[in-house]
């Protein structure tokens, strides 16, 4: 049995391979190496070249458990060969280092000049000097990044609980919070039958549980979920969050158009009574364009 961690240990040097692969167990009780050769011979273990079984990370490890649990469940060896790729190969061809970077030189820059901190301005700084001068560091980092190792570092650092949702058809999502974003972009219906694979279930074996047991914060009901999850998240246009008096101001605009089969349920869901402003228009009849404002006082601990 692998010794617990706290989580900043964890953080740093999860993607190390250090972890000796004789001394791990499947579900069943049985040594891992068993069916990783099994998995091998069917393409699911990409990071693993031949005869490079005698170490691998906590990362690599949480991927193997994954593959015990949808093992255990029965699933087909098909369906966990597009998880794979969904997971590792499509995060290669997507060049996911130098896309996770851009997208942090973009929330930095967001920053307002009154705001940023020294260290956020030589962040800024360093990263915009790797990409410009050195993005053989980001070509090395892409058989190390992939989007299962952003989900972990997500659940670690913004402490959003996160995972993996594979549906009967095949298609896979992130999950994150509860809002099922897939980075392929595919149309995911989140009401089909799926299965779920929480990274705090794999994280806990290797962490100690009081760094797991944070609260999340539920700022959005089911309601609120589910009309963002049809909007697809893209017509989120601000969200904005204000501290007063004990108490946080909770307010965001969306703006998007939906079809004829949506309209009836979008009313009903959003329900004219629970908001301070909501505009709703038909152009032709067949679509509902509306734009809506909420406003939630909520008192803060």
């Amino acid at each position: 049995m692998l010794k617990k961690l706290n989580c900043k240990s964890f953080i740093d040097f999860y993607k190390i391979r250090q972890v000796p692969l004789k001394a791990i167990m499947d579900f069943k009780g049985q040594p891992m190496e068993k069916i990783l050769k099994y998995w091998r011979l069917n393409e699911l273990v990409p990071f693993m070249e031949k005869g490079q079984w005698a170490r691998i990370s906590f990362a690599e490890l949480i991927w193997l458990r994954m593959l015990d649990s949808l093992r255990q469940l029965h699933t087909p060896i098909e369906t966990m060969k597009v998880v794979c790729k969904y997971l590792f190969e499509e995060s290669y061809a997507d060049n996911l280092p130098e896309k996770n970077l851009r997208k942090s030189i973009q929330n930095l820059e967001a920053i307002k000049p009154k705001e940023i901190s020294e260290f956020q301005k030589k962040l800024l700084s360093t990263q915009k000097d790797i990409l410009e001068n050195h993005k053989i560091i980001l070509e090395l980092l892409k058989s190390d990044v992939n989007y299962l190792t952003n989900l972990i570092h997500i659940f670690l650092n913004d402490r959003v609980d996160c995972g993996v949702a594979i549906f009967s058809d095949m298609r896979i999502s992130e999950v994150y919070n509860g809002l099922y974003i897939p980075h392929n972009k595919s149309d995911i219906d989140q009401h089909k039958p799926h299965i779920y694979l929480s990274m705090r279930n794999y994280l806990r074996e290797f962490i100690e549980d009081e760094d797991l047991s944070f609260e999340l914060d539920q700022i959005l009901n089911d309601n609120e979920v589910y009309v963002l999850n049809l909007l697809k998240n893209k017509n989120l246009n601000e969200i904005n969050i204000e501290m007063n008096n004990g108490k946080t101001k909770i307010s965001y605009s969306l703006h998007g158009t939906i079809n004829k089969e949506q309209s009836k349920t979008i009313k009903s869901i959003l329900g004219i009574n629970n908001y301070d402003k909501i505009t709703l228009s038909t152009r032709d009849g067949n679509s509902l364009s509306f734009k809506r404002t909420k406003m939630k006082f909520i008192d803060s601990d």
